[in-house]
């Protein structure tokens, strides 16, 4: 399972990849994801679960972002790693996808350009 399934890998930013596996949507996935999270407002130890997920996604972003040369990011790290977070979330993915009728690759896609527009210098 992906918690983490908005991800970015190591590879430098180009023109045909701004934002390298900046999506990935969590096709699947998505209902275990609100699962594990929903059930965490009552279990600690599946609140600790979907809390290390994340945590581990943002160390993941951290690393993504370090490796890339100065003058990358249009903001400093930890903004950039907010505004990453925020826009990749459970809830995003299944409000286009299941409210608003996009496919996944739609979603992916998305993501992809207003990452590079938002995270990008």
């Amino acid at each position: 399972m992906n918690v983490a399934f908005c991800n970015s890998n190591p590879a430098k930013p180009t023109s045909d990849h701004p934002v390298p596996g900046a999506a990935h949507s969590p096709g699947r996935d998505a209902d275990v994801i609100a699962l594990i999270r929903e059930a965490g407002r009552t279990e600690p130890a599946l609140a600790t679960t979907y809390t290390d997920a994340r945590h581990r996604a943002d160390r993941t972003r951290i690393e993504v972002f370090t490796s890339w040369p100065p003058g990358t990011l249009r903001e400093d790290l930890p903004t950039s790693v907010d505004i990453h977070a925020a826009l990749c979330t459970i809830d995003v993915y299944t409000t286009l996808t299941i409210e608003r009728g996009w496919s996944p690759d739609r979603v992916e896609s998305w993501w992809t350009t207003t990452l590079a527009r938002e995270l990008l210098a």
